[in-house]
């Protein structure tokens, strides 16, 4: 935890992309993808001793600042990242729920040449 307001986490995979969830019509394998992807981000988050319902902000309002990082330069579409299921994840974790009464805003950026994969969540509370 950077501090009383804000989380930052650096996730050492990035979410799979819109086209690849729908790469496939067979809405068992978009769903296999969303549980395999929540179930890596939790055990990554009890791995950084985060627990199940910890709640840092509690039931206060919080921002969600996503950044989609790569490893190389090639360019990428910003819509293609959208960190539903990455938030969805955080479910019963950092936030309590996702709709409107816990989460203010959700905004994602991508950045190229990072020299890795990964995403960084910043969490700040309103």
């Amino acid at each position: 935890m950077d501090s009383q307001n804000q989380i930052v986490i650096e996730i050492p995979f990035i979410t799979p992309s819109l086209n690849e969830f729908y790469a496939n019509a067979n809405p068992y394998f978009r769903s296999s993808l969303v549980k395999r992807l929540k179930n890596d981000v939790q055990w990554f988050l009890l791995s950084k001793g985060f627990k199940q319902k910890s709640f840092p902000f509690g039931k206060s309002k919080v921002d969600i600042f996503v950044t989609v990082c790569f490893a190389d330069k090639k360019h990428r579409d910003v819509d293609n990242y959208f960190p539903k299921p990455l938030i969805d994840a955080l479910k019963g974790f950092l936030i309590v729920d996702d709709d409107d009464r816990y989460v203010n805003s959700c905004s994602v950026q991508i950045r190229l040449g990072c020299g890795e994969k990964k995403t960084v969540l910043q969490i700040s509370k309103v």
